[in-house]
This record gives C-alpha cells, sequence and structure tokens, in this order.
C-alpha cells in the first residue's frame, strides 16, 4: 500500500472530509509531450479513481496557457 492510499485510508477512517491536492512538479526543460504524460499517468488515473479533488502543475518554464489547457485536459 502507497503513502498516498495509506493517507486517504486516514482521512476516510477518521471522517475527515477535506480536499485532496495533488500538486506535481517538474524539472526545467521537461519536454512538453512528456510533462502531459507524466501529469496523466500521474494524477489523471487517481482522479478517475475518484483520489483527489483537485490538480496543480507546476512548471517554472512552461506557459500559463499550456498548463491551463493540460490542467483542464486532465480533468
Amino acid at each position: 500500500m502507497s503513502s498516498f492510499d495509506r493517507l486517504l485510508e486516514y482521512l476516510s477512517e477518521n471522517s475527515l472530509n477535506f480536499p485532496v491536492l495533488h500538486h506535481i512538479t517538474f524539472p526545467k526543460g521537461i519536454p512538453r509531450d512528456d510533462l502531459v504524460i507524466k501529469a496523466g499517468a500521474n494524477a489523471g488515473a487517481l482522479l478517475v479513481d475518484g483520489l483527489g479533488d483537485c490538480i496543480l502543475l507546476e512548471a517554472l518554464d512552461q506557459g500559463f496557457e499550456f498548463l491551463r489547457n493540460t490542467f483542464f485536459n486532465l480533468l
């Protein structure tokens, strides 16, 4: 069981109902295609399974429009 699964189990068992944010930071120079694939693989699957409520993508060398479009496409 991953640490994230344990966290979600703990929240559920203790009736702690608040949003879970997936914050993914990408290194400078990552190609856009790799960023989209990694964001989808890391957070998209969790959101589809209902594990988490939102995503924060951080890539300092990528433009806001690209990150916004990637974020909304994942949702």
